[in-house]
């Protein structure tokens, strides 16, 4: 069995266990489409060099008055990769909406697992959302984006 193959059929298996809207899988770009609701679409993607599988999401799009604050929360995530099993944050181009982007290796990959890191990187997303819709903090008043991102820097996928 190619690794391909093997990977189809170790998606095949944890998408049951998540209760998805919808998976779609296309076939051009090796890329699979998760509909966990109307919201949250999470894709998978084989990235045959690496043999790995990358999994990303988008996290929303910073308010203007609010993005240097949400980009610095954002680093400050990233840099905390020990913490978060590698979990990172990227922009899709200037001003535009945020990812979320997790690697799996493809090689030992199972069923269970998958269903376990994809349910970890939904929460991570819908947490990261919230903390992207937070509004800014008034003057004096705690910064509550931060606190939650805090909270976040400590969830593994």
């Amino acid at each position: 069995m190619s690794p391909l193959e093997r990977l189809e059929s170790v998606i095949a298996g944890a998408a049951p266990l998540l209760d998805p809207i919808e998976v779609t899988y296309f076939p051009e770009d090796v890329t699979w489409a998760i509909q966990f609701d109307e919201q949250t679409r999470v894709f998978l993607d084989f990235d045959d060099k690496a043999m790995a599988l990358v999994i990303s999401a988008s996290v929303g799009t910073p308010p203007h008055e609010d993005r240097l604050r949400m980009y610095d929360l954002m680093l400050q995530f990233n840099n905390q990769w020990h913490l978060t099993g590698g979990l990172r944050l990227a922009l899709e181009g200037p001003a535009g909406s945020g990812s979320m982007i997790f690697s799996v290796p493809v090689e030992g990959l199972e069923n269970s697992q998958l269903a376990t890191i994809l349910a970890n990187f939904r929460e991570v997303v819908l947490g990261w959302r919230e903390i992207i819709a937070a509004p800014p903090p008034e003057s004096g008043k705690p910064d509550e984006a931060a606190d939650m991102a805090a909270l976040f820097n400590m969830v593994r996928a």
